[in-house]
């Protein structure tokens, strides 16, 4: 098994830990759990993409995760989004309304049209 594999694996794993102990505080009921990367996989896709969209999204989907005490049951998103929709969802998990117009949109808003930014500076 290769580097990358067995570290993602082992980060995983403590992650599951790490998560597993904190469930069981108390102060977990009052607790956002935001867990993301900085920046795409940049590792070489263990197939070739078929076309131009698979391609981008093979190589440019960034994990979210978002946990706590009071989010119930789960959501998968998989339209597209940015790290820019990061802080209205979260505003509006917490219930919060806000007047800044922000450039994002809430990750739970179904009837915004989806769109999303990237920075890589790639041909796509």
């Amino acid at each position: 098994m290769d580097h990358y594999r067995e570290s993602v694996y082992y980060t995983d794993a403590m992650l599951g830990q790490l998560l597993k102990r904190i469930q069981s505080k108390p102060w977990y009921q009052n607790t956002l759990v935001i867990i993301t990367t900085d920046t795409s996989n940049n590792q070489p896709p263990e197939r070739q993409p078929s076309n131009f969209e698979e391609f981008v999204k093979l190589r440019s989907q960034v994990p979210l995760l978002i946990l706590g005490g009071k989010i119930p049951g789960g959501l998968v998103v998989t339209a597209p989004s940015s790290q820019v929709d990061l802080a209205p969802t979260v505003l509006d998990l917490l219930g919060q309304s806000y007047a800044t117009p922000w450039v994002g949109r809430s990750l739970l808003e179904s009837l915004v049209p989806p769109r999303a930014y990237t920075n890589r500076l790639t041909d796509y």
